[in-house]
């Protein structure tokens, strides 16, 4: 068995695999429906949905990627809930995985992204490939995978997935 490159410090890779910390104005920011999410949100019947929706949403606009719902912040499903005006109280454990997967693909297409797939993976490997010739600091061949996701609005894979393509 191969062990994983090590490129960033163990802190480092949690909160780039964490869920991220919004502030109060990113939180507002991000839970602000604009007319195409409220018209996405209005054909829900789950008010956890509506939540889930909402909060994945943030969390994508924030790092580019979703998240698993039981890594959910209490206070984003808080403030979230007040966004869309709930009153009655959310289990974030009644979202689904799969309607969570659903709502993957609503968020990816409202923003113009596309979900992580093999040729996206063979891309940035091809690029990871070019920096490792002329760059042999692993981390800032890191971030540049990182920025490439960014720039070609591709959803961002794992600290573990970037690893592999890194020392691959």
């Amino acid at each position: 068995m191969t062990s994983k490159m090590k490129i960033l410090s163990a802190e480092r890779k949690r909160v780039f695999d964490g869920i991220p910390k919004l502030t109060d104005d990113e939180v507002i920011g991000f839970t602000a429906q604009d007319l195409k999410t409220k018209k996405i949100t209005r054909t829900m019947k789950s008010d956890t949905n509506k939540v889930g929706f909402l909060i994945q949403r943030a969390y994508f606009q924030a790092k580019g990627r979703f998240f698993e719902v039981k890594k959910f912040k209490t206070e984003n499903i808080n403030k979230a809930t007040r966004a869309l005006g709930i009153k009655a109280k959310i289990n974030i454990t009644d979202y689904s995985p799969t309607t969570a997967s659903l709502h993957k693909y609503k968020i990816l297409e409202l923003f113009g992204w596309q979900a992580y797939n093999d040729d996206d993976r063979k891309m940035l490997q091809e690029h990871a490939t070019l920096l490792v010739d002329k760059q042999n600091n692993s981390e800032t061949i890191l971030f540049s995978l990182l920025d490439q996701c960014w720039k070609n609005k591709i959803e961002v894979p794992s600290y573990n997935e970037f690893t592999t393509i890194i020392g691959g």
